[in-house]
């Protein structure tokens, strides 16, 4: 999905985005995260990084029909989201055990009487970032996950620091 929002030295992620870049183009790597989760790799070396903002875990539709040949990768998708992380590691002659792993998100954004699958989404995408770090054997360098509300995920890509702040800091009620 290419929603994003290009404001002065900042690349804002809507939800299924995805930007993986140098400080040269932007300063700054935005989002507003709920049940989402982002995930951000920071190279310390070669001063890359990326983040994406993904919504539910996999495409059922595409596993289902198969993935034509040529078809292209959507960031709303957890498990396209890392290939797309992978390909443009790729292009920069790196691989993704260089990189700083940030993990943010997978909170419960919506007051729901019912816990089905609405009020699970945040655990579901959460679980599946998790199995991937887990599986790949990829080190987590910083997280903020859980909880309830909503958070803003500020990545720096000249030095990879990342900052969260939840929506009550935002709004000065904390």
């Amino acid at each position: 999905m290419l929603i994003m929002l290009y404001l002065d030295n900042k690349v804002v992620l809507l939800p299924g985005d995805f930007y993986f870049g140098k400080q040269e183009a932007y300063q700054y790597i935005q989002t507003l995260l709920g049940s989402c989760v982002a995930l951000t790799f920071w190279h310390p070396v070669k001063k890359i990084g990326g983040m994406c903002h993904f919504v539910i875990p996999r495409d059922v539709s595409r596993e289902q029909q198969g993935t034509a040949k040529g078809a292209l990768l959507n960031g709303r998708y957890g498990d396209q989201a890392i290939k797309l992380f992978q390909q443009h590691m790729a292009l920069e002659q790196s691989d993704i055990q260089e990189y700083r792993l940030g993990l943010y998100g997978g909170m419960q954004a919506l007051q729901v009487a019912d816990e089905g699958a609405m009020g699970r989404i945040g655990k579901m995408n959460l679980d599946f970032a998790l199995t991937q770090i887990r599986e790949n054997n990829w080190l987590i360098a910083h997280s903020y996950t859980s909880g309830k509300g909503a958070l803003k995920i500020l990545m720096d890509l000249a030095d990879g620091r990342v900052e969260v702040s939840t929506v009550a800091e935002l709004k000065g009620l904390t």
